[in-house]
């Protein structure tokens, strides 16, 4: 059998050794009002069917940590939330109560604990609402 012959040498003669910018990949017009109004809208809703999965009160910032190890400690009437990723240190969060039971939510595949811990928030506001 005979040797077969690469693409590139088929084409070697259509090759250029001219050296352009690289072409920009066409984006589609999409205008910022539209997309903000989206990704605003698009939150609130999947925010609102997360609280619905678990049944509980819309009144919560989430903070998703899926790749966490977690576990919850219970000392006296107090409930501490210790949560890690492997390898590195123990965050620890006071579990909230409600009528003095512990809000923890389970489902078959995710629990949703309601706690107390220092953590950033992203506060989004309509503009049309900003006062003087």
């Amino acid at each position: 059998m005979g040797k077969k012959k690469s693409n590139k040498a088929k084409n070697k003669s259509a090759v250029s050794t001219k050296v352009t910018a690289p072409v920009k990949a066409a984006e589609p017009e999409v205008k910022a009002e539209a997309v903000k109004s989206d990704m605003v809208a698009d939150f609130i809703n999947l925010n609102s069917r997360l609280f619905k999965y678990f049944g509980c009160d819309e009144e919560f910032f989430v903070k998703p940590l899926l790749d966490y190890n977690w576990t919850i400690k219970r000392e006296g009437d107090f409930c501490f939330l210790a949560y890690w990723l492997e390898g590195e240190r123990v965050n620890n969060a006071v579990v909230v109560k409600k009528g003095g039971e512990p809000m923890i939510y389970e489902t078959e595949d995710y629990t949703m604990v309601i706690g107390i811990d220092c953590v950033k928030i992203g506060f989004v506001f309509a503009n049309s609402k900003m006062g003087n």
